[in-house]
């Protein structure tokens, strides 16, 4: 199901423009508006973080690049 962002803003996270971090506001079944971030790229329809899923994933982002990276696995 298609969600739309009510007042969003666009982000480009490349010089491309391909990936692209959006942030606006989310309608819930109940009909109340909460914060959204988005994640998206031209082929994929992207994933959608809440505030506290966000804060979560930006402090944890060391470890997301470090297990991502080839050179470096965590142990």
């Amino acid at each position: 199901m298609q969600q739309y962002l009510l007042l969003s803003t666009t982000y480009p996270l490349n010089s491309s423009h391909t990936k692209k971090l959006h942030v606006g506001l989310q309608s819930t079944k109940e009909g109340i508006f909460e914060p959204i971030v988005k994640l998206t790229g031209n082929y994929a329809e992207g994933i959608n973080f809440d505030s506290n899923t966000w804060k979560q994933f930006q402090e944890n982002m060391g470890l997301i690049s470090t297990y991502l990276s080839e050179s470096s696995k965590p142990k």
